[in-house]
Order: structure tokens, then C-alpha cells, then sequence
């Protein structure tokens, strides 16, 4: 995979500019719906598939994020001691496994909606023009009431350690940059 900080900034979804087209290719990897002859499906929805769900849940971005273990999302889940493995067993023991293969469309949920809704507002209040994975992450944790935001907390990794920890690494990179 690309490295840290080695994304397309502003991703582009055609000529005529949306919201979604500010989802870099790391946040659209995770989450977004793409054309089947242009790129793999999104991780959410593997993950989704694999639990035998028939909805695309916060759970299902969580671990969609912490599947790109380059993305700046994981990255800062992982110095903050959450472990894929341990996130897993926690949705699983919140939400089981269905019981037969999903196949065809899966729709996000309303929580999961809005977690992709609030990504833009974290990325604005970083004062970034796209939409990365670190922003997916936060504006997941935002979500009331969501799987996600229940593990993550589970998992001591609040609103406010996460989002410190996102500046922190978004700093390194940006140092690292200068320093090329």
C-alpha cells in the first residue's frame, strides 16, 4: 500500500464535484460504494459480508479502517493500544454473526450515514479540503448510539485521546514532508 501521507489529497469522482469527491482513496477503499470494474469493494462491505450481515453498520467502517493498516486512522488506533483482534471480538459479542452469505446490494445503516456525514465536518475543523481516513474515524466516534463508538470507548480510546493522537501523527507527517 501507499505509505502515510503519500495519498491523493483531493480524490475525484467525475466532472461534476460533490461531497464524496473530497473522500481521498483511502477513505473511498473503506467505505464508499465503487464501480465493481474499477477497484475491489469497500472494506466495509467485505467485513459486512463476512459477518453475514445485510447492512453496512458503523462496526463494518470500524473495521474497514483498521483493515488498511497504513491509513492514518489505523495507525492511530494502534498507538493507542486498540487491537483489530480485540475490536472484532467485541462486535462480535455485541452484534453475532448472521446466519446465511449476504450477496447484492448492502446499504449503510442511518448511523453509518452519519458517520460519513460527520467526516466532513471533522475534516473542516481541521482545516483540510478532503475527506481522509482519520477523518472517517473520527466522525465515526461521533456517532450516538453507534457499535463503533461503544467498542472504541470499551477500548479507552475517547473522542479526545483519538483526535490528539490524529493531530499528532497529521504533524509528523507534514514535519516529515518539510523536512524531504
Amino acid at each position: 500500500g501507499t505509505p502515510i501521507g503519500q495519498r491523493n489529497e483531493v480524490a475525484t469522482t467525475g466532472s461534476r464535484p460533490s461531497e464524496m469527491s473530497r473522500f481521498s482513496k483511502r477513505a473511498r477503499l473503506v467505505a464508499l460504494p465503487i464501480r465493481p470494474a474499477k477497484a475491489a469493494r469497500p472494506l466495509a462491505r467485505t467485513d459486512a459480508q463476512r459477518r453475514q450481515h445485510n447492512y453496512i453498520g458503523t462496526e463494518h467502517v470500524l473495521m474497514g479502517l483498521m483493515d488498511d493498516d497504513q491509513s492514518v486512522a489505523s495507525v492511530a488506533l494502534a498507538h493507542l493500544g486498540a487491537r483489530r483482534e480485540a475490536l472484532d471480538a467485541a462486535i462480535t459479542g455485541l452484534v453475532p454473526n448472521g446466519g446465511a452469505p449476504v450477496h447484492g446490494h448492502i446499504p449503510f445503516t442511518p448511523r453509518a450515514k452519519q458517520a460519513l456525514e460527520n467526516a466532513l465536518g471533522e475534516a473542516l475543523a481541521l482545516g483540510h479540503n478532503y475527506i481522509g481516513t482519520e477523518h472517517l474515524l473520527l466522525g465515526l466516534h461521533k456517532v450516538e448510539g453507534g457499535i463503533a463508538t461503544r467498542v472504541l470507548v470499551d477500548q479507552d480510546v475517547t473522542y479526545d485521546r483519538l483526535r490528539t493522537e490524529i493531530v499528532a501523527i497529521l504533524t509528523r507527517i507534514v514535519a516529515g514532508k518539510k523536512a524531504e
